[in-house]
């Protein structure tokens, strides 16, 4: 079952995304959520994520329903889906922290900001993480001028750099020693850091998706041990 199919057997996938923890309208139409839910099953599984219900899919889900497995927070789910459709997602020119393929992530930051510079180059991993989230979570557009919060975004502001995400976590008692899916990690502040979100976590290691990686979005397998922390956005 993929994307655009409407069946009683997609109202069968849904009922057992949700019954392991991945929230989706029950009703027989495979639209963008039942495929971002997928995604994220298939992302923790440990599966390849295509965001198609095959037999390996299936059979893992049906196992975690037996198990009963509980997956993600909802609100991760929606922002894994949505991280997770951009992976290829290219900035053009290379080194531009740009293009039209990124355009959603960052445009509008220099403006956000106030930046009259506009050599200043944000760091665009930040960018697309806050972004990622205000998509998933079906939050309005950034505003502009000084950088006002937004409202129920869980990171505040459209922060352009790893450090500022940090700071801001720390802050407000979000930050963490281990990972959960959903979370954003950040890496050494050197050189400005870098950030990305947990897709899945397998012992010592994890799965990510993240922004600004040989300038594209990017799947990784990272050491837990290999960055500073965590940020528990979702709960």
């Amino acid at each position: 079952m993929r994307r655009g199919q409407r069946a009683e057997a997609v109202s069968e996938l849904q009922g057992r995304l949700v019954a392991a923890g991945y929230p989706v309208a029950v009703d027989g139409a495979f639209g963008p959520a039942t495929e971002a839910a997928v995604r994220a099953f298939q992302a923790a599984a440990g599966l390849e994520v295509d965001g198609i219900a095959g037999p390996r899919t299936l059979g893992a889900l049906r196992e975690a329903v037996a198990a009963g497995v509980k997956g993600v927070p909802a609100a991760a789910v929606a922002v894994l889906g949505v991280a997770l459709s951009d992976v290829g997602a290219r900035e053009e020119p290379p080194g531009s922290n740009g293009g039209p393929q990124i355009a959603h992530l960052v445009s509008g930051a220099m403006e956000y900001w106030q930046w009259a510079d506009r050599s200043h180059r944000p760091e665009w991993c930040a960018l697309a993480v806050g972004s990622w989230i205000r998509i998933g979570l079906g939050l309005p557009p950034w505003g502009t001028g000084y950088a006002p919060p937004l409202e129920g975004h869980p990171l505040s502001k459209w922060w352009s750099s790893a450090r500022q995400v940090e700071d801001y976590a720390r802050g407000c008692g979000m930050w963490r020693s281990s990972p959960q899916p959903g979370d954003v990690f950040c890496m050494a502040r050197t050189g400005g850091g870098h950030v990305g979100l947990v897709v899945s976590v397998a012992g010592v290691t994890f799965a990510t998706v993240e922004g600004n990686v040989s300038d594209s979005v990017a799947r990784r397998v990272r050491q837990v041990s290999d960055v500073r922390g965590f940020v528990r956005w979702s709960g």
